[in-house]
């Protein structure tokens, strides 16, 4: 029940403002070091010529 708990608040923290601290506590900062995309994903590899 705690671990749900704790899942649900880490959960909202990229929504509060604290990105950095939630991929520290979800082990994802090599994975999410790009950030995120609207629905959760990692947001791709990109380049300056992928923009228009």
């Amino acid at each position: 029940m705690a671990l749900e708990q704790l899942d649900g608040l880490g959960a909202r923290l990229p929504v509060s403002g604290l990105f950095g601290l939630f991929i520290v506590v979800s082990g994802n900062v090599e994975q999410l070091r790009l950030g995120r995309e609207p629905n959760g994903n990692a947001a791709p590899l990109w380049s300056w010529d992928d923009l228009e």
